[in-house]
């Protein structure tokens, strides 16, 4: 492992009692939670400011992401949705995340507004794999054949029952003004805090990105990389703190292998993920902005 990182195991027992009680009020006394294990609710969070997600959206990171993957730029296929068809496709979301079917009131002008937008997908013998620039659609309903999607059926199925889409398209919808922050060029003799604004029309188009489908990339193997903007310090590089599954409320796919071997594959995981954090800061224009939001 690294200098700076440990490999920590957590017992997969004390965290099904933390999620059990989470249950309990969240300010109980006799709840004596150890970890961070569950979404802040509502009441509790509905004073504070949404986050950008604009310095990481998909697009900005696209040739990254396609290089990590040996993809070409001519592997990846946009749709472009318009007001009209974002708003639409909400109104169907709303339903059909909690019934994973498309309601068939609906039914009629998914035919004639929705599907004709996907006419031109080129289907892969892999599938493919689904992204707005704020989120994937696989919480939606998975393709048949090994969660691909296959047929533009499964593109518009898998669209309307995603929980990350439906957000991604209310937030769309939403004329707003984003304030985003930085602290100045990391070459800089002092670094002060700055900021800009970014204002969104509801009126912009949305995209989404369709990819050659992997089969490696599953949420038992997607890991969250956490990277504290290193503004405060006098080496300005983010350095990674931590990394967590992405499945938190389930064992870890490594989970029955000797404390070696996951000591061993840690360590890989950790060598991978820095790996990607060099590449992104060598890609970080320091003249832009928006890519000094990521420092």
């Amino acid at each position: 492992m690294s200098n700076h990182m440990k490999f920590e195991v957590i017992k997969y027992s004390d965290v099904q009692y933390d999620i059990e009680g989470q249950k309990l009020d969240f300010h109980d006394e006799l709840n004596t939670q150890k970890f961070n294990t569950s979404s802040y609710r509502w009441d509790y969070t509905w004073a504070m400011n949404i986050p950008s997600e604009l310095p990481y959206s998909f697009q900005r990171w696209l040739p990254l992401i396609l290089a990590s993957r040996s993809l070409s730029p001519s592997d990846v296929q946009t749709v472009t949705l318009g007001n009209p068809e974002v708003c639409l496709l909400e109104k169907i979301a709303k339903t059909s995340v909690t019934s994973r079917e498309i309601d068939g009131a609906y039914e009629d002008k998914v035919k004639e507004k929705i599907a004709p937008l996907f006419s031109t997908l080129e289907f892969p013998p892999q599938g493919l794999f689904m992204q707005l620039n704020t989120c994937s659609t696989k919480d939606g309903v998975p393709g048949l054949v090994g969660g691909a999607l296959c047929t533009v059926k499964e593109v518009i199925l898998q669209l309307v029952t995603s929980k990350k889409a439906l957000n991604a398209f209310s937030w769309h919808l939403q004329d707003r003004t984003e304030r985003l922050f930085y602290y100045g060029s990391p070459f800089m003799t002092e670094r002060h805090q700055a900021s800009f604004e970014v204002w969104h029309s509801s009126q912009e188009p949305l995209q989404l990105f369709l990819l050659p489908f992997d089969d490696r990339m599953k949420q038992e193997r997607e890991y969250r990389v956490f990277c504290p903007p290193a503004w405060r310090s006098s080496k300005y590089t983010p350095k990674i703190t931590a990394i967590s599954q992405r499945k938190w409320d389930e064992p870890w796919l490594l989970a029955n292998m000797p404390l070696p071997d996951m000591k061993q594959w840690a360590s890989k995981i950790l060598a991978m993920c820095d790996e990607i954090r060099e590449r992104i800061l060598k890609e970080l224009d320091h003249d832009n902005m928006m890519d000094l939001c990521m420092l």
